[in-house]
């Protein structure tokens, strides 16, 4: 399915073409193919005429809020600084080379999206969010070095993460790939937790790694594999699996024993049953 969205403005058009893919039955990838923000005038275009940042329909953060009660958490998801201008605006290798080669623009749009960010995570933790899920996986550890991430990078997420969590919520910072060479920056990030602790192949985090890189008053979220593992792997292996897992994390403590991700489809019931009965089993101290 193909979107192209023509915005008029006294000054100019803003094209952008938008494009959804069925992976599968259930599942979807959905990401712009043609930027809003192509050039520098686009950009001048989007701080003049782009309404502020409107407000939003948190009803339902509320409503879980007030039906959870002291039993659980609520953590809408929210992009993070550089997910938010990559995601939704501009090229990823473009935002790139924009904090390289013309960083008097680059920092001109991080600005003005930290504006609207900020704006968004607000609504959620007035409805009641308890956590923000901080997606920042664009800034993978693949495509930047820990010196970039900390020179272009890291002042922009600083500043939004210092705000959700200076408001009485956590930062659940989310990096589902490739992030051992980050590690150092994310503990200067200050978050109160991270996940997903992806190991090979689709990601490069070793456990014991992270928890020597990252210490024990930043909580930790992952470490199983649900791409392959989980789906291919009989129920005795995937508690032996978690087992494995608690053992090690156990003397650190602050784990939380999750997916690298979200459950893909045709994962079996018995290890989805598998993994949840172990983890309370292996999990109590």
């Amino acid at each position: 399915e193909i979107t192209r969205t023509l915005v008029h403005t006294p000054r100019g058009d803003l094209t952008e073409v938008f494009r959804m893919v069925w992976v599968s039955e259930y599942d979807v990838e959905a990401t712009p193919v043609e930027y809003l923000i192509k050039s520098e005038s686009d950009l001048d275009l989007l701080i003049e005429f782009q309404p502020h940042a409107c407000d939003i329909d948190t009803s339902n953060i509320g409503s879980a809020r007030r039906a959870l009660g002291d039993r659980g958490i609520t953590a809408p998801w929210a992009q993070g600084m550089f997910n938010f201008a990559t995601y939704y605006y501009r090229n990823l290798e473009f935002v790139v080379t924009d904090a390289l080669l013309n960083p008097e623009f680059y920092q001109r749009m991080m600005e003005h999206f930290l504006e609207r960010n900020t704006r968004v995570c607000a609504q959620y933790i007035d409805a009641g969010a308890d956590v923000i899920s901080y997606a920042g996986n664009a800034a993978s550890g693949k495509m930047v070095s820990e010196a970039f991430f900390c020179e272009h990078i890291m002042p922009y997420e600083k500043r939004l993460v210092d705000y959700i969590q200076g408001r009485g919520a956590h930062v659940l910072y989310h990096n589902c790939g490739y992030a051992g060479n980050l590690f150092g920056a994310y503990r200067d990030l200050g978050l109160h937790a991270y996940e997903s602790l992806t190991p090979p192949p689709y990601g490069d985090t070793i456990l014991e790694h992270a928890l020597r890189e990252l210490g024990p008053d930043m909580v930790l979220s992952g470490g199983l594999d649900q791409i392959d593992f989980l789906k291919t792997a009989r129920p005795d292996e995937v508690r032996a699996r978690v087992e494995a897992i608690m053992d090690i994390v156990k003397p650190r403590g602050s784990f939380i024993l999750a997916a690298t991700d979200y459950f893909f489809e045709q994962t079996p019931y018995e290890n989805l049953m598998a993994f949840a009965e172990a983890g309370l089993e292996h999990g109590s101290l």
